[in-house]
């Protein structure tokens, strides 16, 4: 038996410089690849500590595939030089699929995947992968060049002794996590850091938290029932009533705009990559405009549960439930107040399963894809320009006697950020760019993106067409319009894990008294209690006198502060950030926001207790609604006179 798995140890001697001479032609085309807005980090620095990241994967996975080898030689002794060819391509397979992904869609992919339907899930893929005439040869290369060098070193031999010293390395490096080496936060940004990562090592270490993370347990923290650990008495105030003239008894019409992808670093005062939202910075001034308001989660799938309902996460997601627990919602109180609604998507309702949601939430009408005419084409792969859809939702519109909800959700900024007549939009870019006096350097970087950046022209004009439209309309004075972001789009590399998060949030009507730049901190989860408390303090409608909000309301201080504490969901999977007053914590690492919005680290061990002991409190309450799937009582959604 020692003879024969020192005979495989010799045997196997041929993928380790085979595996690792590709590995590292990978990373060096990979980093040729790479594109940043964001200043620091070098590619010769993140080249540097990607082959430390590379070694270290390269390690953990040859133990594995001397096992599998093992098992090949125990079924077919004479496979052996086929079964390193096999194992070896799937490695470098994965390494190229991943590689490809993120250099398209600037996140390396993790266990995310996990929480979307095959057809949601290929669809993603299919957006953040850049798939033209070059893709097959970007994936067939590599392998050729895996057979070549494998050739090459398939007479060589190692002593088993040096050969197994290698594969012990490797599962002790697995064991004592080595491939943490290099903390996140000594890279200058985000991207920097994500671009050096070993994307396999990312990938695996990101399903494996998933599959095998032990639940926090429930503890006794609930306000009314231990048995609807959400529920508890509503007592939002009231801090919006103040800013609006509510001197007429007609209930005001609200009109939701959720843009995707819409974040802060491109939009607003002091954006850092520039605004390229002209139109909504002139909306911002005459709003109330919150410049540090943060969505509830990184991607688009919990957004409506979180604006509508602030409701929790759940496993991957509220929408994702199934039959979904009752839930109070805007829409259904509303619903019972007399109003009436409409969700308005250029994109099939299905994705995410938004549809689902808002029929549990109590919507009246959806119009989706499937409404628009067969002769109007789709702005892109993904679905109706916003153009389009600001122009399907004007013609519905018609004079009623009820107060209206109209929930409106974009698409165009989203990849592949395809927009109708793009070359005038790339030249809008320009002379935005001018008008900003970007320096010749600061240019050459954002043409890198100027796909991107022409999408977020022509949504922001698209929307300045839309109000103009609006103002022409019945019901028009007595309008509020919520404008904010689903999440800032990743395609441009984020600065910080919070950047992710950052979007605006603008309040507009012509029933404004006063405007306001609010500078403290609120969420998505606050805009529904807040919109409630101020529709029965000014219109004495009927609200629920028990609620499951996770968040409490709007804060509109004008100075930067944080009265909030509430977990962010980066992706469907993954649940490791919380914010509380002005600190961040992610992964297990704290860290300071700064007015500026930047993160710096925090060595307060006590804080970092603190918060970390508010995540695992929320997530005790999650894990605990997620096993009984009880929210409240079906009692409690009627609401009592």
């Amino acid at each position: 038996m020692i003879k024969k798995l020192g005979q495989s140890l010799r045997l196997f001697t041929p993928l380790l410089p085979a595996l690792y001479i590709t590995l590292l032609l990978l990373r060096i085309v990979e980093v040729a690849g790479f594109q940043t807005l964001a200043q620091g980090d070098t590619l010769a620095s993140i080249f540097r500590y990607g082959l430390l990241y590379d070694s270290l994967f390269y390690l953990q996975v040859l133990a594995l595939s001397f096992f599998l080898f093992l098992l090949v030689r125990l079924i077919q002794p004479a496979w052996h030089y086929q079964a390193l060819y096999f194992i070896g391509s799937f490695w470098v397979l994965m390494e190229v699929f991943l590689v490809l992904y993120f250099l398209t869609a600037h996140l390396p992919l993790g266990a995310d995947m996990f929480g979307y339907s095959l057809k949601d899930g290929v669809q993603i893929i299919a957006d953040s992968v850049d798939f033209n005439i070059w893709l097959p040869f970007k994936i067939l290369l590599p392998l050729v060049l895996f057979y070549f060098v494998l050739k090459q070193f398939k007479a060589l031999q190692w002593k088993p002794l040096y050969v197994g010293l290698i594969l012990l390395t490797g599962l002790v490096v697995r064991g004592i996590s080595l491939s943490t080496y290099k903390d996140p936060i000594e890279f200058e940004n985000e991207y920097s850091f994500y671009a050096a990562h070993n994307k396999g090592e990312f990938f695996v270490d990101h399903i494996s938290n998933y599959l095998f993370e032990k639940p926090v347990a429930a503890t006794q923290s609930y306000d009314i029932d231990p048995a609807y650990p959400f529920l508890r008495t509503e007592n939002t105030p009231d801090v919006l009533s103040a800013f609006f003239n509510t001197d007429s008894t007609e209930k005001p019409n609200l009109v939701f705009i959720q843009v995707e992808g819409l974040g802060r670093g491109f939009s607003g005062p002091n954006a850092y990559l520039g605004s390229f939202t002209p139109f909504l910075d002139e909306l911002a001034s005459k709003s109330l405009y919150f410049t540090n308001f943060i969505s509830a989660q990184g991607r688009t799938f919990a957004t409506l549960p979180s604006i509508l309902g602030s409701l929790p996460f759940a496993e991957t997601g509220y929408s994702d439930l199934g039959n979904l627990p009752p839930f109070h919602s805007l829409i259904n109180v509303l619903d019972q107040n007399g109003y009436q609604s409409n969700y308005y998507g250029g994109f099939e309702m299905e994705f995410d399963n938004q549809g689902n949601f808002m029929e549990a939430a109590g919507v009246d009408k959806i119009i989706g894809a499937k409404d628009f005419s067969p002769s109007l084409k789709m702005g892109s792969p993904i679905g109706y320009a916003d153009g389009d859809l600001f122009t399907k939702v004007l013609s519905t519109i018609k004079r009623s006697k009820s107060p209206q909800l109209r929930y409106l959700q974009t698409i165009s900024m989203h990849n592949p950020f395809t927009v109708p007549n793009q070359e005038r939009y790339n030249q809008l870019v320009e002379q935005r760019m001018e008008k900003l006096q970007f320096s010749a350097e600061k240019m050459e970087e954002t043409r890198r993106y100027k796909n991107v950046f022409s999408s977020m022209m022509y949504s922001d004009e698209a929307l300045h067409q839309f109000m103009e439209g609006y103002k022409k309309l019945p019901g028009y004075e007595n309008t509020i319009f919520i404008i904010t972001g689903d999440h800032r789009l990743p395609e441009i590399p984020l600065s910080t894990k919070i950047d992710r998060f950052h979007v605006p949030l603008i309040i507009f009507s012509p029933m404004l008294k006063r405007t306001l730049q609010v500078n403290s901190i609120s969420s998505h989860l606050d805009i529904t209690p807040s919109l409630l408390a101020f529709l029965k303090h000014s219109y004495h409608i009927k609200t629920p006198a028990a609620i499951t909000w996770v968040g409490t309301g709007l804060d509109i201080a004008p100075a930067f502060r944080n009265i909030h504490k509430y977990p962010l969901k980066q992706g469907k999977t993954v649940l490791h950030n919380y914010v509380e007053g002005l600190y961040f914590l992610d992964e297990g690492k704290l860290f300071q926001i700064r007015p500026d919005f930047d993160l710096v680290p925090s060595n307060d061990d006590t804080q970092l207790k603190k918060t970390t002991a508010l995540l695992n409190a929320y997530k005790a309450k999650n894990n605990s609604f997620i096993k009984s799937q009880r929210l409240m009582p079906d009692s409690l959604i009627k609401l009592s006179k």
